[in-house]
């Protein structure tokens, strides 16, 4: 039948299951915790921006905005 030693067996086995499946929990909640930590640390994100390519140099340069590329011929000039 049911001897003393099966008995502390399967109470340390339920325990461990208990003790593994607390763990587990809590790793995922540290997880999620984390994630919204670094979601609120990226904060928001600017919009796209169409790009042009600059006549001078030849590099692209966002459509509203650009700056002076340092060529004489720059469009973007100020």
């Amino acid at each position: 039948m049911f001897s003393f030693g099966k008995l502390l067996t399967l109470g340390l086995m339920i325990g461990a299951v208990v003790l593994i499946y607390r763990w587990h929990r809590r790793f995922e909640e540290f997880r999620a915790t984390r994630a919204r930590a670094r979601a609120a640390e990226v904060g928001p994100q600017r919009a796209i921006e169409d790009m042009v390519k600059c006549r001078a140099c030849g590099v692209y340069v966002p459509a509203r905005g650009a700056g002076d590329c340092g060529y004489a011929d720059c469009p973007y000039r100020r």
